[in-house]
């Protein structure tokens, strides 16, 4: 077979892998916060977050539908969740005091989730007012904490908009997350949160996807019998 009927051949094979790969995958899909607490999953890559409850807090649960939990996927190996709540769902003014407790699996097929990390992306505080928001990571919820993860925006100062924990790769994690603010009873004074980001990097190890394994394996034999049939097209036309 000439080199260029060759490449084509290897192209068309790569084509047939991407577009195999490409079709097998479900793009990730956002919903809100009180879906998920009625009993729905989320993904986001090969993670699933799963087992929603509620606990404390003192929002009223149909305000839970201003809150939309989006997948992240990107980049691929650290994945997560962004919460946007709108509504003024999560604000407190006039001295308001508000909370919410939220708890979730995180679960993947392999021990590949290593390490966690908490951003606050979306808020404002003005006057005498602060916001919060604390996590604990377990590997099943009778035992010690994993990681715990601190935000704080305070009219006090130390304030911390990041925190990230590392640990041994595994494949579940109970999440709990709470989220509290307050705010002073002086005119103007006001706290709340928009938006905050929660991913879960992996250990990025290069398997191939089951879906691309066969046509994999047709890609290869199909070179290699165009090969073979090369060298014996080759050696017929050296012999006397």
């Amino acid at each position: 077979m000439a080199a260029s009927a060759m490449w084509r051949l290897i192209v068309a094979v790569t084509a047939i892998i991407v577009v195999g790969i490409g079709t097998g995958v479900e793009p990730a899909r956002a919903t809100t916060l009180d879906v998920l607490l009625g009993g729905q999953s989320i993904t986001a890559g090969d993670k699933t977050f799963s087992a929603w409850a509620q606990f404390g807090g003192n929002i009223d649960p149909s305000s839970l539908a201003f809150i939309d939990v989006q997948p992240l996927v990107d980049p691929p190996s650290n994945p997560g969740l962004r919460f946007v709540a709108s509504n003024d769902v999560l604000a407190a003014t006039g001295g308001e005091l508000v909370d919410l407790g939220l708890q979730f699996t995180v679960s993947t097929p392999r021990p590949v989730i290593k390490d966690a990390s908490l951003a606050l992306t979306g808020f404002e505080r003005t006057g005498s007012a602060s916001l919060s928001i604390f996590e604990d990571l377990y590997t099943s919820p009778a035992v010690d904490d994993l990681v715990d993860l601190n935000l704080v925006y305070a009219d006090a100062g130390g304030d911390q908009l990041f925190d990230g924990g590392v640990f041994d790769p595994r494949s579940l994690l109970v999440v709990q997350t709470t989220i509290a603010l307050a705010s002073g009873t002086a005119p103007g004074d006001f706290a709340s949160v928009t938006q905050f980001e929660e991913r879960f990097s992996q250990v990025t190890a290069q398997v191939p996807t089951p879906g691309a394994l066969p046509l994999l394996s047709i890609g290869l034999a199909a070179l290699g019998f165009f090969r073979t049939r090369q060298r014996r097209s080759q050696a017929l036309r050296a012999s006397p």
